[in-house]
C-alpha cells in the first residue's frame, strides 16, 4: 500500500443497476415494481495482497458476510426500507482491494406516472441510495 489507510478515510462506491423486468406499475399510488440487481464494487484498501506471494492468487471469492461493506439502502422506495447487501451473497475480491458484490431483488420505487400517451408514453423513475450522509441519484 502507498500510505497508512484508516477507516476513517473517504472511499468511492460504484453503484450499477440492471433491470430486469417490470413487474407492476400502480399509477394510482404513483410506483413501479421492478426485479433487478445491482452490481456493486469498491477497493478496500486491507484487502490487499501481493499475488507471488500467495501461489499466484489474484482473486478470491468469499461470502458477504465475512468481510466489511458499505450501508447502502434504496431510499425512494415504497418497501420496508433495508440494506441492499445481501448478506448471504458472494463477494469477489481482487489482490488490489477491489470488491464486487450482485444483490439482487424486488423493488417498489416511487414515481411520478403518467400514462395519457399510452402507449408511447415514457416514464422517468428517480431512485436515490443512500450511504450515510451521502446520497446518489439514479435514473431508470
Amino acid at each position: 500500500m502507498p500510505r497508512n489507510w484508516t477507516s476513517l478515510d473517504p472511499f468511492q462506491v460504484g453503484i450499477e443497476l440492471y433491470l430486469m423486468s417490470i413487474d407492476e406499475i400502480n399509477e394510482l399510488r404513483q410506483t413501479m415494481a421492478i426485479m433487478a440487481f445491482l452490481e456493486i464494487t469498491w477497493t478496500d484498501h486491507f484487502l490487499v495482497w501481493e499475488p507471488l506471494e500467495y501461489s499466484n492468487i489474484s482473486s478470491i471469492n468469499v461470502k458477504v458476510k465475512d468481510i466489511w461493506t458499505p450501508d447502502i439502502v434504496l431510499e425512494s422506495t415504497l418497501d420496508k426500507q433495508t440494506d441492499l447487501i445481501d448478506e448471504d451473497g458472494n463477494a469477489i475480491i481482487s489482490s488490489d482491494g477491489r470488491v464486487i458484490i450482485w444483490p439482487y431483488g424486488r423493488y417498489t420505487v416511487s414515481c411520478k406516472i403518467f400514462i395519457g400517451q399510452f402507449p408511447f408514453d415514457k416514464q422517468n423513475v428517480i431512485s436515490i441510495f443512500n450511504h450515510g450522509p451521502t446520497r446518489v441519484q439514479c435514473s431508470l
